[in-house]
């Protein structure tokens, strides 16, 4: 016949192992939500990164500072009347079906 010591452990072993998949659901549960966290955070910093790399482009890709830079630090001048060619959108379109 079964002792009590085995109907305990019959009785018990399926207690004790839903208890335990139940705290270790609840500490994956926990340690998903911390890393969901930390990514969120690392995202807005990188959206925030991108804002402000957007606003250097910007800044740097203004026509009066590359001008500036032309005429100060590369030596350039602006082109006299006889220099400058004029294309127009027809030459153009013939030029390039033309290759």
């Amino acid at each position: 016949m079964i002792n009590r010591f085995t109907v305990a452990l019959i009785l018990i072993t399926p207690i004790v192992l839903v208890s335990f998949l139940s705290v270790w659901q609840r500490n994956d549960i926990i340690k998903i939500g911390y890393e969901t966290e930390i990514l969120q955070k690392e995202k807005h910093a990188l959206l925030r990164h991108r804002k402000e790399l957007r606003v250097q482009v910007e800044r740097l890709s203004a026509l009066d500072r590359i001008e500036q830079i032309a005429l100060t630090e590369l030596g350039m001048k602006h082109a006299e009347p006889e220099q400058r060619v004029y294309i127009t959108a027809q030459a153009l379109d013939r030029r390039l079906n033309k290759d």
